[in-house]
């Protein structure tokens, strides 16, 4: 994914937006935020082993996850902020 400008009035909150083709991601920033533990989103990657090796490399937790029904291998990351890693 790449990653696109936000509007002007929105970047002032951070986060980050990313297109791939005509799908977009949108984060936001919540300085409080608690993840869940189960509840995530999920997204499909051509290549995951370079993703995950390129997650690893940034210090982010990665746990490979095995191989859905259709085949197609799946892996759970948990990424370190930079305030967690001080």
């Amino acid at each position: 994914m790449e990653e696109i400008p936000k509007p002007a009035e929105l970047a002032k909150r951070g986060g980050a937006w990313f297109r791939s083709g005509a799908v977009q991601l949108h984060l936001g920033v919540e300085s409080d935020f608690v993840p869940a533990k189960k509840a995530h989103p999920g997204l499909r990657c051509a290549a995951l082993d370079e993703l995950i090796k390129r997650l690893e490399a940034a210090g982010h937790e990665v746990t490979r996850g095995g191989r859905f029904e259709d085949g197609a291998l799946h892996a759970y990351v948990n990424v370190r902020s930079a305030t967690a890693s001080s």
